[in-house]
């Protein structure tokens, strides 16, 4: 086989499994694609991934920054952070050729009803962070491993 046929099969198979590797390349930044959505988005901007104010959808009541003020916390914005029990329960669900950010905390359902599902995923700037910071190399490698892998 000849090189050029080496590089278009190569090139091939890589397309075949784009999907598989951009999962993989989340699956291997799980931690720092959470930490996008929870502590930048939502703690220190809060915001939603549409790049939109949570405190617009609902403010926090006036006990509540008081009891904020009291313990040294944020009360500008709204953060869905009081104990930290819901950010920390923050996950990645996987279906097929998508994923998903989500919760477990019993909370989960109705921070979601009070302050809408976009409080989960990655705005804008995150989502550009994670392609070219995670994404970008990782597909690299995987491109360059299967054109060696045809050599």
């Amino acid at each position: 086989m000849n090189a050029i046929q080496s590089m278009i099969d190569a090139l091939r198979d890589f397309r075949q499994r784009e999907g598989e590797y951009i999962l993989g390349s989340v699956r291997e930044n799980e931690a720092a694609v959470i930490d996008m959505n929870a502590e930048e988005q939502l703690f220190e901007k809060g915001e939603n991934r549409l790049g939109v104010s949570i405190a617009d959808s609902r403010p926090y009541s006036p006990v509540t920054i008081e009891e904020k003020r009291m313990r040294g916390q944020p009360y500008n914005r709204v953060t869905l952070r009081d104990t930290g029990d819901f950010e920390s329960s923050f996950y990645i669900r996987y279906s097929g050729d998508s994923f998903e950010i989500t919760a477990s905390d019993g909370k989960t359902d109705d921070l979601v009803r009070k302050y809408g599902k976009e409080i989960f995923g990655l705005n804008r700037d995150n989502l550009d962070e994670l392609i070219r910071t995670y994404m970008l190399p990782f597909l690299r490698e995987k491109l360059i491993e299967t054109i060696n892998d045809r050599k």
